[in-house]
């Protein structure tokens, strides 16, 4: 007999993901850490030795390591998932995340005096975009899609999951007390980026895709570069609490709150139409 075709190949088995979801999740989420980062540094390592102009904090390796990472998942589940920024509703991501300019004019305006405006680096861009792509990559693509691929049908097990992956996203970046931050202004950012991180979940969950949510976390970070005294060239914040760091923080609560709103009960047979398309969960 010759080889069975491949729509007739047994499918994998994801009997560990079924039994410990959340275990599960933040397994991929750390391989795919791991994979992005090893990725981008031999990339960007490779581009450098070739052309010696070209910072070892390049763009380029970023998005090739997400790559890497995107295409190692898709084929782990295949062919129950449908992909991270394919598929979905974009479209749908996008519009909502301009609740996300809402945020940026009104933090802005209040801002006043504070904000010190300078012109982005090719340094604080890449920084942001990379930002952008490999934390919503591994928190809410590999994270909080993980947990979808089990809760998406219970709308209360779905707040859990995007609760527990905007903890994961928030409990991060206490990581800056090692690089020098002051420790209480670490513990604020560490709770406003889990403010931060229920919205961009939100476009996530609503669009299934994650272009939406690494475009405007990337924005954020570039706004962040481009009007915060405080903020280092390497991204950490610096100095200590001010009252520009409260306004902020308010509004981040606030855009938490908006984003629980996105994902209220009377939307959930949307995001279910949605997520059914995302995991086609093969019964064996």
């Amino acid at each position: 007999m010759g080889k069975p075709s491949r729509e007739t190949k047994t499918p994998r088995r994801h009997a560990f993901v079924e039994k410990a979801p959340v275990l599960a999740a933040i397994i991929f989420a750390g391989i795919g850490l791991g994979v992005l980062l090893v990725t981008t540094t031999w990339v960007n390592m490779f581009i450098k030795a070739a052309v010696d102009s070209y910072p070892l904090e390049g763009l380029f390796g970023y998005i090739i390591g997400a790559a890497v990472v995107l295409l190692l998942y898709k084929w782990w589940f295949k062919p129950e998932f449908q992909g991270q920024i394919i598929g979905g509703r974009p479209g749908k991501g996008f519009l909502l995340g301009l609740i996300f300019i809402a945020y940026f004019t009104v933090s802005l305006l209040l801002g006043g005096s504070e904000i010190d405006f300078k012109m982005p680096t090719f340094l604080s861009i890449s920084l942001s975009c990379a930002a952008g792509v490999g934390e919503e990559l591994c928190f809410r693509g590999l994270l909080l899609g993980t947990l979808m691929r089990q809760w998406k049908d219970d709308h209360r097990k779905m707040i859990i999951a995007v609760l527990l992956s905007s903890a994961a996203f928030g409990a991060v970046h206490l990581t800056n007390i090692d690089a020098g931050a002051d420790i209480f202004v670490s513990v604020m950012q560490a709770v406003s980026s889990f403010f931060f991180g229920v919205a961009v979940a939100a476009l996530y969950i609503r669009g299934g895709n994650l272009l939406a949510p690494m475009f405007y976390h990337a924005l954020t970070d570039i706004i962040a570069f481009a009007t915060n005294p405080a903020m280092t060239d390497s991204g950490v914040v610096s100095g200590t609490y001010q009252l520009g760091d409260a306004i902020d923080d308010v509004f981040c609560f606030i855009l938490m709150i908006v984003g629980l709103w996105m994902l209220r009960s009377g939307v959930f047979e949307e995001i279910r139409e949605v997520w059914d398309q995302k995991w086609k969960l093969i019964k064996q």
